[in-house]
């Protein structure tokens, strides 16, 4: 199973060719339409280094890039390419020195983008969106970059890349996924996923069904082990085994220690953990790494903290000292003590002493019972490193998240500021300018130099957006039932003389600051190609993203329909929209929110509905969740979303639920799901639809993710999207024949539609 790290064969490529394509002149006259190539081929310039697959709301800062020393820094992007049906990832390394010295000069009225030192190029075609082909990529030194990366559809490895000698390095060369990696002075540390076939079921001639066999009865039947190895050249040499998930590893400074979280393979829970409240129990621990000896020591008698998000996902940060002796560990429990019972149901914030293997209480992490887990800590950097920390405070049930700011004073950690901000860094010399990606709207993302007043681009423009014709969003307002003022984005494209136009809402979030052609996702949304098809479009908010009083309750449904209704009645005095029923398109939560829609009209008419991949709210979803690995999460979304299980709130769940209101439906709905794992819990709204007679279409992405990235995938989505509501909304005569779905069978749906009308 381990491997040597030996160099590989590359499957990457580095250098510099080719990025001069990238600097040419912006066509400002944009006359080409928009196309489903610019919707996958624009360049994306990636913030998230965890999951840049996503499309979200980005920082308007990209620094903290920079190496140790400040002498080299990176910019990270990402883009289709439909032809190969791939996606390319580009990380693109500049020289400080030559930065500055053309800032200087930046007012010279000169275009030319600079040249960078180095690209990396990958290109994956593998499907899932925490797949992608470049990811968690980080300074290990001052010339070195190390990351996950895979090339075409082969396995995960991990890499180096040295900037002085342009070279790319394959450290792992597994033939399974590497899912962590971490490199300092010391060696490297990374781990592999081991898989063995394991059957769920017992001997002959019957078993007892688990929710894990239920589970096995829709995905092959495997044990995933993780083999945590070490490597200071020659072989790999084992550390540890675990059963359950990714380990998480933060090198010391120093280089000679490690803290990892990780589930070791064989280590039974002490009865004593009993006592924490259930979601609290669990395998992983914060353990201590000795790089040199490759021991391993638990650094507390506690399992990582429950406040780690409701579906039981480790996300967890740590900080160490600037001098490697101690680390700030975030959202962990504590051992139990009798004299202080608050410890079975809370996470907490710690310091740690490597040397004497001491640890302190900087502060609890405020949280209900974790029954109903809303609150736990996500990022956190040093504002001045050892003495003073920002960390991000999340609630599952309010945006934004909160920053908080500790600093270390006389008699310990004390809470400085409740609302701090997450850029407040202390000043660094080694930085002299800043990274910013400045973008809104209406405007591609850019990536800038900027240093005072001066400023340099970094890059040239977007040779795919060059010519094309982009129709404008406008900031629209209206007031929602309970008084508070709303806004989202208008897209008006040009119509025709005396003709009006269809309007297309596009729900889950309106974000002015971002260019978001398509919207906030990667899977149906397709804002500039409805406009392009003579659709008007509007972008809007769901509850979940600024109302978290009524998310995840008996109220947000109705809720999300009354915004509707207020929006649409705000655009009527917009003489060019028809609005006599619009269409609805839906993506996760925002499907949710088209789906429950569709199934409860209100004075809005919905003509066309398509729900993305979403949490459907339903009984047959929640029956799946149950009995299946996902329980904790379902338990949390389903009985809270209608106050409680089915059986003690029936006329609830009869009421809210839309899968137990398919009857009330009128407009034809298209599901895409984007998983063979999304089929099953899809039966009820398959058969309901069906034994209702009432239009639906069910498209499958059998190797999709959630977030759909690879090109072709998301041209069909793209593609279906717009020919579904097409056709529905009275705009047959535009629909191509050879589309993408199946003409012929909607207009079966069409006709009998009309013929069970009353």
């Amino acid at each position: 199973m381990l491997q040597k790290l030996a160099r590989c064969a590359l499957l990457a490529s580095s250098g510099i060719g080719g990025f001069s394509k990238d600097v040419v002149a912006f066509d400002v006259t944009r006359e080409r339409p928009w196309t489903v190539r610019e919707s996958i081929e624009m360049r994306y310039f990636v913030t998230g280094q965890t999951s840049p697959a996503y499309i979200e709301p980005t920082e308007s800062a990209i620094g903290g890039k920079f190496s140790p020393d400040g002498r080299h820094f990176f910019v990270a992007t990402r883009r289709g390419s439909l032809k190969q049906d791939e996606v390319i990832y580009e990380v693109f390394v500049f020289e400080t020195e030559v930065i500055s010295a053309r800032l200087k000069i930046s007012d010279s009225g000169t275009n030319e983008a600079p040249r960078p030192k180095a690209v990396i190029a990958i290109a994956s075609t593998r499907p899932g969106d925490d797949e992608v082909g470049i990811r968690d990529i980080r300074w290990s030194d001052n010339d070195t970059l190390t990351f996950l990366g895979t090339a075409g559809n082969n396995p995960v490895n991990g890499y180096q890349f040295r900037v002085s000698h342009n070279s790319l390095v394959n450290l792992t060369c597994a033939n399974t996924d590497v899912v962590e990696i971490q490199a300092g002075t010391e060696g490297v540390i990374y781990a592999v996923d081991n898989e063995e076939a394991t059957s769920p079921f017992g001997k002959y001639p019957a078993t007892v069904i688990s929710g894990d066999a239920v589970f096995s009865l829709f995905s092959p039947p495997r044990r995933t082990n993780r083999i945590i190895s070490r490597y200071h050249g020659g072989d790999a040499q084992f550390m540890a085994q675990s059963e359950l998930g990714a380990p998480r590893t933060w090198f010391a400074p120093t280089g000679a220690f490690a803290v990892m979280v990780f589930a070791p393979t064989g280590w039974k829970i002490p009865k004593e953990w009993s006592h924490y409240y259930k979601p609290v129990v669990r395998h992983y621990q914060f353990i201590l790494a000795d790089l040199r000896t490759g021991e391993l020591t638990p650094m507390l008698d506690a399992p990582v903290g429950a406040a780690t998000s409701p579906n039981n996902i480790v996300d967890t940060s740590v900080l160490w000292s600037p001098d490697g002796r101690r680390v700030i560990l975030f959202n962990t429990a504590l051992p139990l003590s009798t004299d202080d019972m608050e410890r079975t149901t809370t996470a907490y914030i710690v310091e740690y002493d490597v040397e004497t293997r001491h640890w302190t209480k900087i502060a609890s992490i405020e949280t209900p019972r974790m029954e109903d887990p809303r609150l736990w800590t996500g990022r956190a950097h040093w504002t001045n490193p050892g003495e003073e920390f920002v960390v991000e405070y999340i609630n599952l049930l309010k945006r934004p998240s909160v920053w908080r700011r500790f600093a270390r004073k006389e008699g310990g950690w004390k809470l400085q500021d409740r609302t701090a901000s997450k850029d407040s860094v202390s000043p660094d010399d080694a930085r002299p300018f800043n990274v910013e990606l400045r973008q809104d709207a209406n405007t591609p993302p850019m990536v800038w130099a900027v240093q005072g007043s001066k400023s340099l681009r970094l890059f040239g423009e977007d040779p795919v957006l060059a010519g094309v014709r982009v129709h404008p969003t406008r900031t629209v307002h209206w007031i929602d039932p309970d008084g508070a003022m709303e806004e989202g984005g208008l897209i008006i494209p040009q119509a025709q003389a005396n003709q009006t136009l269809k309007l297309v809402v596009q729900a889950y979030r309106y974000s002015p600051a971002q260019f978001l052609p398509d919207g906030m996702a990667s899977s149906a949304y397709a804002s500039q190609l409805l406009a392009q098809k003579g659709f008007a479009v509007l972008q809007m908010n769901i509850p979940a993203e600024n109302r978290p009083d009524v998310t995840l309750t008996t109220k947000e449904g109705e809720y999300f329909m009354a915004r509707l209704d207020a929006a649409i009645d705000s655009l009527r005095s917009e003489s060019s929209l028809d609005l006599s029923e619009i269409g609805l398109v839906g993506f996760s939560r925002g499907g949710y929110m088209a789906y429950y829609a569709a199934t409860h009209p209100h004075r809005t008419k919905v003509g066309a509905v398509v729900v993305a991949d979403a949490w459907q709210g339903s009984y047959g979803d929640y029956l799946y969740d149950v009995g299946t690995s996902r329980a904790t999460q379902s338990l949390f979304f389903h009985e809270r979303q209608y106050g409680g299980p089915f059986w003690y709130n029936q006329a609830t769940w009869l009421a809210l639920a839309p899968g137990f209101n398919v009857q009330k439906s009128d407009a034809p709905v298209l599901f895409q799901i984007n998983s063979r794992f999304g089929v099953v819990p899809m039966l009820e709204a398959m058969t309901a639809f069906r034994r209702v007679n009432r239009p639906a279409e069910f498209l499958l992405f059998p190797d999709g993710s959630h977030q759909l990235i690879r090109p072709q995938q998301r041209r069909t989505s793209l593609e279906s999207t717009v020919d579904w509501l097409t056709f529905w909304l009275g705009k047959r005569e535009d629909l191509d024949e050879g589309g993408i779905m199946s003409l012929p069978r909607w207009k079966e749906m069409q006709d009998s539609r009309r013929a069970s009308r009353p």
